[in-house]
């Protein structure tokens, strides 16, 4: 699956995550042999987490032994995208995930049998009850999980990213999936921020899932980071400088490397520019008219600025929000979750 156009490649030297890799690729390998399992990579904006994934991915998702006869030798990923927007469709990160693996071909109909069950759970109307509507619910996701879990008859690697603006039912079906993981070839990844804690603690109890925090890069990785860039520039005494600068942060490693003399921390205004620099030349125009305008911010009056369409302003607005430069909020019109404000100040 190609990605989104907010999502871009990352080139820069990956350092100080052997463990963790280690311990994905691990999974990676298990659940290709016959034995499923979920990961949960957490971590603040910035830490890695989808690199990590990536890296992961590109060599660690492959069966460690010929296919059975008749299956691709390719371990197929599909991926879905949790959106900071009350208006994306329930369901949304699954329904990206399994339309892709329907794309790409290889079991068609078990994960168009998939993709069917999902269209409907997101859609069914349930009982005015509470308790009706609950049950209704539950057996639509159950026949969601089990149409996944049937098509991860061979290796199967899904994605779902910032698990932490999904919806209820998405986690839900992590939840359902995560249950009879254990007897497919399916690796289910998500990847969440802090505030996720009460999910990621419920998910956690369970026996098929693996979390996976990530913490600051330490001095020495550091280190490693600027070899891998300039051997001749890279010294224990430089490195600590620039770890402390940037508070390990993988994302201001380049704000931090590049005075690292300086006694003071990265600012907020480091952080804000490097944050700014991951998102493509159009949203980053969106976003920088965006800091002119009072919080918090609508859509359509961000788009009107910026002169743009307003699919194109939410698009930039939402990339942003995955950068972590933006978080959902009230609109003025009183609409929780139709609104934008910055999560740090950008004349900070």
């Amino acid at each position: 699956m190609p990605h989104p156009w907010w999502v871009r490649g990352d080139h820069r030297p990956f350092v100080g995550r052997q463990e963790e890799l280690t311990l994905l690729r691990s999974r990676a390998r298990t659940a290709a042999a016959g034995r499923g399992g979920v990961v949960l990579v957490t971590g603040p904006a910035g830490i890695g987490k989808t690199r990590l994934v990536e890296e992961a991915l590109r060599e660690g998702a492959r069966p460690p032994t010929s296919p059975p006869a008749g299956a691709s030798a390719a371990v197929q990923v599909g991926r879905g995208y949790s959106l900071p927007d009350h208006a994306a469709p329930a369901l949304w990160p699954w329904q990206q995930a399994l339309r892709a693996l329907a794309r790409r071909g290889g079991r068609p109909a078990r994960i168009s049998s998939a993709v069917d069950l999902l269209e409907g759970a997101g859609s069914c109307d349930a009982p005015g009850d509470a308790a009706s509507a609950a049950a209704v619910r539950f057996a639509a996701l159950a026949a969601v999980a089990d149409a996944v879990l049937t098509a991860a008859a061979e290796p199967l690697v899904i994605v779902l990213e910032d698990l932490h603006w999904a919806d209820t039912n998405t986690v839900e079906l992590v939840r359902q999936v995560a249950g009879g993981i254990v007897d497919s070839h399916l690796l289910l990844i998500a990847t969440m921020r802090a505030e996720a804690g009460d999910v990621m603690r419920e998910l956690s109890r369970l026996d098929s899932v693996n979390a996976v925090p990530l913490r600051p890069l330490a001095a020495a990785a550091v280190r490693d980071y600027l070899t891998a860039l300039d051997p001749a520039a890279s010294t224990a005494a430089r490195a600590e400088q620039v770890a402390r600068r940037s508070g390990g942060l993988p994302l201001l490693l380049d704000a931090a490397a590049s005075d690292a003399a300086a006694p003071e921390p990265v600012v907020v205004r480091d952080l804000v520019e490097a944050l700014l620099a991951q998102l493509p030349e159009p949203a980053r125009r969106v976003v920088q008219v965006a800091a002119l305008l009072r919080s918090p911010m609508d859509t359509d009056v961000v788009g009107q600025v910026a002169e743009v369409d307003g699919s194109t302003a939410g698009l930039a607005l939402d990339a942003a929000c995955r950068a972590g430069l933006l978080t959902p909020a009230t609109s003025w019109g009183g609409v929780e979750g139709l609104g934008f404000a910055f999560t740090h100040d950008p004349a900070g």
